[in-house]
């Protein structure tokens, strides 16, 4: 073999280690990002069924004392847990830097708006504020939404698997096909 012929397959040979190696970094890239993902996935998870549960306790006038309290107890173990996820903002103007460190700066949005939802359920404000309950609610769905941004995170999973998870069809859209034609999307 010649020397020529010796660095054509060792360039070809690195060739397929960086390409192995960039497929591994990417994928390892995603893995790290789906663990993330899926971290506050699990919080938003736990944290919206006790704001949906306290609404709907509110809407139907059953918020009893006992199970107001539980479900406070419940939502602030999310606030202090967020933290974690969302710590808070140093704008570098010292504010709250007299405080313990995870409670230095200002407040991150998602954990604000909870804080503001487990004081209008404390201070009894959701009695004649419900709707409010309502936006808040929303909004804090559309934060972590906003963070997590299920639509790039399709189009990644579509890259990655070569599968797609959505068929696109809005509720119009199902109404307006063929009856037989729905058992395929079944």
């Amino acid at each position: 073999m010649e020397f020529k012929d010796v660095m054509i397959f060792l360039s070809f040979l690195f060739s397929i280690g960086s390409f192995a190696y960039s497929l591994k970094t990417n994928t390892k890239k995603y893995e790290l990002k789906h663990i993330k993902r899926k971290e506050i996935l699990d919080w938003y998870e736990k944290t919206i069924v006790i704001l949906v549960e306290l609404k709907h306790l509110a809407d139907y006038n059953k918020l009893e004392e006992d199970i107001k309290i539980k479900k406070m107890s419940e939502l602030y173990k999310q606030i202090e847990c967020g933290r974690f996820l969302f710590p808070n903002i140093d704008k570098n103007d010292e504010y709250g830097k007299d405080k313990p460190v995870a409670y230095q700066g200002y407040r991150a949005l998602v954990l604000d708006l909870l804080v503001f939802y487990y004081t209008m359920i404390k201070d009894d404000a959701y009695l004649d504020h419900k709707e409010h309950i309502e936006i808040l609610i929303r909004y804090f769905t559309s934060s972590i939404f906003e963070i997590l941004d299920p639509k790039q995170h399709l189009n990644e999973t579509t890259k990655i698997t070569n599968k797609t998870f959505s068929h696109q069809l809005t509720y119009e859209d199902f109404l307006s096909i063929k009856p037989e034609i729905i058992y395929q999307y079944i």
